[in-house]
């Protein structure tokens, strides 16, 4: 394809096209109208919470696209100086072509006047999303608490369960035990790597050592500067494993020894974000 043909103006009329002409909508039609309603909430922090919540449970597919797009605005909008498109004029464009009207087959001029006036809160909406779209894709600590607890209680009730079968002297909770001989022995907790990008196949974090602040980004940058092939660290992330939470990729900051006492039967796995890397043989 030959880009050199084509305008930005053109590049961005077909992605506007792509996005009204979507089979379901970006925000799914179930979630399209929870999404407006936030721009009616009167606090801005308590606005980006139900943002935050609103992305967390949109399907996988719908939140994937909607963080590509998010990030691509973003970019656009910190070359303001350049192309004159700041983050009120890029999410007044983009706005009507996310949220849709409820009667698309209507022409513009008959478009009620209520869904004109929605238009500047559509707006603002679109706004909080590119502004504060790295925080919208964090899971709340609240949540991850009581994800937590929730499976600590299925992992007790699995192991008293077992125990119906075992000599009463022998009934203990099981899980409980095995964390707290986690504590007490484990020294090192390896960091398991991607095969597919040649990087070295463990990093270990001194997890019992109290003054250590050892945290997930500086793990996957170490990763990535001794790798043989020079992958941008941003391409990659680290992910939370098993233990009392099924998977959940880590935020950057992320003091690893303070997780390990959150989780200490848990894993920490590097996955690639990037497309798969294919060895060409000559």
């Amino acid at each position: 394809m030959q880009w050199d043909a084509y305008t930005t103006q053109d590049v961005a009329s077909v992605l506007k096209k792509w996005l009204r002409e979507l089979p379901i909508p970006l925000l799914t039609a179930g979630f399209t109208q929870a999404f407006a309603a936030v721009h009616s909430i009167p606090d801005s922090k308590q606005q980006i919470q139900a943002l935050n919540y609103l992305v967390l449970i949109l399907p996988d597919v719908h939140r994937d696209t909607l963080k590509h797009l998010l990030e691509f605005l973003s970019m656009i909008v910190k070359e303001e100086k350049a192309n004159r498109m700041g983050l009120n004029n890029v999410a007044m464009i983009m706005a009507p072509n996310i949220f849709l009207p409820t009667s698309p087959s209507q022409k513009p001029s008959k478009i009620a006047l209520s869904e004109l006036v929605m238009a500047t809160g559509m707006a603002t909406v679109v706004r909080l999303m590119i502004n504060y779209h790295e925080l919208l894709w964090t899971i709340p600590s609240l949540l991850i608490k009581q994800v937590r607890y929730q499976t600590k209680l299925q992992n007790n009730r699995r192991g008293r369960e077992a125990g119906k079968f075992r000599p009463r002297k022998n009934k203990v909770d099981f899980y409980r035990k095995l964390e707290n001989d986690a504590l007490e022995t484990v020294v090192d907790v390896v960091v398991e790597s991607p095969p597919c990008c040649m990087w070295p196949t463990s990093y270990r974090v001194p997890v019992t050592n109290q003054k250590d602040e050892t945290t997930a980004e500086k793990v996957v940058r170490k990763l990535c500067d001794y790798s043989i092939k020079k992958h941008s660290w941003n391409d990659h992330a680290l992910f939370e494993v098993g233990g009392n939470i099924e998977l959940r990729r880590l935020d950057k900051s992320t003091v690893l020894p303070l997780l390990f006492r959150e989780n200490p039967l848990g894993k920490w796995e590097v996955r690639c974000l990037h497309p798969p890397i294919y060895e060409v043989k000559m």
